[in-house]
């Protein structure tokens, strides 16, 4: 698959960022990916789909040495996997409509009042805060690995997680 984003590009430069960049960061695009779509075909997909994405867009890349491109290449195969997500939540099958049914209005009720006070919560945080905490809570990444993901120190990795945790807790209680 890299040998056809490579035919893509023009320079020597951009063909070898975009190898250096896929070979990097490819398989933690991976697991990303798999933690949130939980199909490997819908995983590959959107690493694909991320991939495309820098190629088309090798311009907007400025700093091509950024320690900082890890992190970007997570926000994007996120917002595709958010993207393929919502554009399947619209074609629901017959099936999983008459499942759903079984669970009471109750659970339902509440399952949505927790979930929409979390996300309330979570989404006043700061995006530097959010990213942090996304990559440990929801994709299960070290600290170690969000720092080096991120570009950032140990310590800011450790700090940022802490301080957006309690954030979370002091937006909960509002």
């Amino acid at each position: 698959m890299l040998s056809f984003y490579l035919s893509m590009l023009q320079s020597k430069e951009e063909k070898a960022f975009v190898t250096r960049l896929y070979e990097d960061y490819e398989q933690i695009l991976f697991a990303v990916a798999y933690s949130i779509m939980k199909n490997k075909n819908n995983a590959e997909d959107a690493v694909q789909e991320t991939f495309l994405r820098v190629v088309k867009n090798i311009d907007k890349f400025l700093d091509k040495s950024c320690p900082k491109n890890g992190g970007y290449l997570v926000v994007i195969v996120r917002n595709v996997c958010f993207d393929m997500l919502k554009k399947a939540s619209k074609e629901i099958p017959a099936e999983e409509i008459s499942a759903g049914a079984a669970e009471s209005a109750e659970d339902r009720y509440l399952d949505g009042v927790l979930s929409e006070e979390l996300s309330f919560a979570v989404g006043r945080l700061p995006e530097k805060y959010l990213s942090v905490l996304q990559l440990s809570v929801q994709y299960g990444f070290s600290t170690r690995d969000i720092a080096d993901i991120l570009g950032i120190g140990y310590e800011t990795a450790r700090k940022r997680l802490y301080r957006a945790k309690e954030a979370v807790k002091a937006n909960l209680s509002l």
